[in-house]
């Protein structure tokens, strides 16, 4: 394994932060069912705030157990107070993609929530998958902005208690113009219509058999 990993955080550093994250994610594992031994399968969601990722998250979820990795909530199990940094992120990240890796080399299913806006972040996923053997389905959000605007108020609000982001339209707006296209075979929802499509897709190719299991794009 590398000494230096994801933002430049030492392989120490980031074995430190994912301690308590690995022991949330296991109870939650044994509370939503999310088996040991299966097939490994990641699914990376891609989108920037409010276009509907942790939504699609649920609704995927209720239908096949997951091992879930909600960016903006451990964040806040690393800090009490997020400043959203570089030095953050590295850590956070880091973190995250050690606990992924251990996860699929488990055999679970696991579902990455954070924007992953660019190929800087979506790389090491990239290559997680193909270290450990394991299925990759990518999902990129999107929605009108109006849409998004209105979303992101409510957020603010308050509106939502289940809610772990803190990212309003502000944060949206110079998030925006780093997105990055995606140049692999993904799938695109547009969040402001029906998901259950997108659900239903994706459910059927975490569930077919691994020699069945293809990659789709769409939108």
């Amino acid at each position: 394994m590398r000494e230096t990993l994801f933002g430049g955080v030492d392989l120490g550093t980031a074995l430190d932060v994912a301690r308590p994250l690995r022991e949330l994610l296991e109870r939650d594992a044994v509370g939503t069912g999310a088996s040991l031994g299966l097939h490994p399968f990641l699914v990376m969601l891609s989108g920037l705030p409010g276009t509907g990722k942790s939504h699609f998250a649920k609704s995927l979820t209720s239908r096949v157990p997951m091992v879930v990795l909600e960016s903006d909530r451990l964040r806040k199990i690393m800090v009490s107070k997020p400043r959203y940094s570089p030095e953050e992120h590295g850590r956070l990240f880091s973190a995250c993609h050690l606990l992924i890796e251990e996860f699929l080399c488990q055999g679970r299913r696991v579902l990455f929530d954070a924007t992953n806006l660019t190929e800087n972040f979506r790389q090491p996923l990239y290559d997680i998958t193909e270290r450990t053997s394991s299925q990759l389905i990518v999902v990129r959000f999107t929605a009108p902005q109006g849409v998004v605007r209105k979303r992101l108020e409510s957020r603010l609000a308050g509106t939502n208690p289940g809610d772990n982001s803190e990212a309003g339209w502000t944060v949206y707006c110079k998030m925006a113009p780093f997105e990055q296209r995606i140049p692999r075979a993904h799938i695109t929802v547009d969040s402001s219509t029906a998901i259950a499509w997108a659900v239903e897709q994706v459910v059927r190719q975490i569930t077919s058999p691994p020699w069945n299991s293809r990659r789709h794009e769409a939108g």
